[in-house]
């Protein structure tokens, strides 16, 4: 099992696609020197772990806001049930990503079976 701090790691490292030490030390406000310490397992300190949480939900943010403008005047074209319908698949991946220890899962088989058979219940229901 993971601790929190690896997980934190995990998820900033994996929403910002691999980042460089220095961007990190830039988004975060951390010492280069204090972060390599970090990333090689040293504890973390409330306030560094405040830092990679908060950059981490504005990256979240903006992910959001870009998703609702791409989607935002189709899903006026949708009937109450299609998006009834597509709110389903939504929570049933984040479910998924809850039962996967709170990680994105990319395209594993449970999640593409999963969405497959709701996207079933989309064109057939």
């Amino acid at each position: 099992m993971t601790s929190l701090q690896e997980r934190v790691l995990q998820y900033y490292i994996q929403v910002h696609k691999n980042p460089t030490i220095k961007f990190m030390a830039a988004d975060t406000k951390i010492q280069i020197s204090r972060l390599f310490r970090i990333l090689n397992g040293h504890e973390m300190k409330i306030s560094e772990f405040e830092k990679f949480q908060e950059s981490i939900q504005k990256k979240a943010q903006l992910n959001h806001e870009d998703y609702k403008k791409q989607t935002g005047s189709s899903f006026d074209y949708l009937s109450a049930k299609g998006q009834n319908d597509i709110a389903k698949i939504v929570q049933r991946k984040a479910k998924l990503t809850a039962i996967h220890g709170g990680h994105h899962i990319n395209d594993t088989n449970a999640s593409r079976n999963v969405i497959l058979s709701e996207l079933r219940i989309v064109d057939h229901g």
